[in-house]
């Protein structure tokens, strides 16, 4: 039987479309190498350029997507949350089956047993700071007035909960809406209280927490005239949550109605 060898060296085409090169050696009647069409050096680096690309795209992408999630999660989380302490506040909610600082109650001087004595509910408060450090979280509080003011009494808070906004999320931004012509005020600190019945919000600043014997405290009201104090008038508060570059605002009315927006 006779076999077609080609030379040594010599190429030649097959029924498929392939390249074979083949050569005889003494030992061996035929080897044959069978070349396929490749890529070029420039070929690959033109594809790795293009997945790299197409990499650093997603990655971009994915980064502003999960800043956007975060940012909205946490709106909806304030918003969520100064509806409860708002909600508290028109049910007169004041904790008193607990003791201080669950509850609106405080003990008696002349007595060795703590005794209930009478209080008033001055409302539910939501505090937001954007200072350094504190900028992460916010609280959410009722403050209350104990004993007979007619004489002596002090305003107290009670059943307080901090907080945390999700990784990456912080307030950025306070604002008051001022009336033109009037500039809008940018605080540090705002204190949202929200008053019992139909009593409205107000707008306090840091100036709030100055109450007599607890520096946790926050006065209000003046006790003996009953008058706001330390109030920032305006027509809305705003707090501006920001992730990544990505950024949403609260709206509180001194209505009470509270919504999110994406800016």
């Amino acid at each position: 039987m006779s076999i077609n060898l080609p030379k040594f060296n010599e190429t030649r085409e097959t029924k498929n479309g392939r390249r074979e090169i083949g050569f005889r050696n003494l030992r061996f009647p035929v080897y044959c190498l069978k070349l396929s069409p490749a890529f070029s050096l420039i070929e690959l680096m033109i594809v790795v350029s293009l997945f790299t690309l197409v990499a650093v795209v997603v990655s971009v992408s994915y980064v502003g997507f999960q800043g956007r999630e975060e940012v909205k999660s946490a709106a909806l989380q304030v918003k969520n949350d100064l509806r409860y302490a708002f909600n508290r506040a028109k049910t007169g909610d004041k904790v008193a089956n607990v003791s201080p600082p669950g509850g609106c109650f405080t003990p008696t001087l002349a007595s060795p047993t703590p005794q209930p004595v009478s209080n008033t509910l001055v409302g539910w408060y939501v505090k937001f700071d954007k200072t350094t450090g504190n900028n992460t979280s916010y609280q959410v509080a009722g403050n209350c007035l104990t004993g007979d003011c007619s004489t002596s009494c002090l305003e107290k808070k009670f059943g307080a909960t901090t907080y945390k906004l999700p990784k990456d999320v912080t307030v950025t931004q306070i604002t008051i809406n001022k009336d033109d012509p009037e500039p809008d005020l940018n605080p540090d600190v705002v204190n949202i209280l929200f008053r019992p019945l139909d009593l409205g919000v107000s707008f306090h600043g840091s100036g709030s927490t100055t109450a007599p014997g607890d520096g946790n405290d926050l006065v209000f009201i003046d006790e003996t005239a009953g008058t706001l104090v330390n109030e920032m008038s305006g027509s809305e508060a705003i707090i501006t949550l920001t992730s990544a570059g990505n950024s949403y605002e609260i709206h509180i009315s001194p209505l009470g109605k509270v919504e999110e927006v994406r800016l």
